[in-house]
């Protein structure tokens, strides 16, 4: 996807139940400033790799109720992400991670991240 003037993204409610793979989706869609994925379903996806990867606009997300029984990598999920400020990650559930390095790296302006649910994380999640 070749999206630079795309602002905002709603897929709160999107079903994408036969997804597998949505590594660097929404590439070069670097005007992205906020992406709800709040009840985003997706029983199916394992890997989320880059998918918000460099996205100098990008200041909040929320993926609070996300559950993705079958994923196992968000390595770089938010990697470059230098405007990011927030993230809902208050219910996510992945049981099956184990791929979660440089997800927030060079993330320099975050501010919250809200793991408030959470059971279990990668020590490298957090590296910024």
């Amino acid at each position: 996807m070749n999206c630079p003037k795309l602002k905002s993204v709603d897929l709160g409610n999107f079903v994408g139940s036969e997804l597998t793979n949505v590594n660097n989706m929404f590439y070069k869609c670097t005007s992205l400033q906020s992406v709800n994925l709040g009840n985003f379903v997706g029983s199916k996806l394992t890997s989320v790799e880059n998918f918000f990867s460099g996205f100098t606009s990008l200041q909040s997300v929320d993926l609070g109720n996300y559950v993705g029984p079958n994923l196992t990598t968000v390595k770089g999920l938010f990697s470059g992400c230098t405007s990011l400020q927030s993230v809902d990650l208050g219910n996510f559930e992945g049981p099956k991670l184990s791929n979660m390095g440089e997800m927030f790296l060079n993330c320099n302006n975050l501010k919250s991240i809200d793991l408030s649910n959470v059971k279990e994380m990668d020590r490298q999640l957090l590296q910024i």
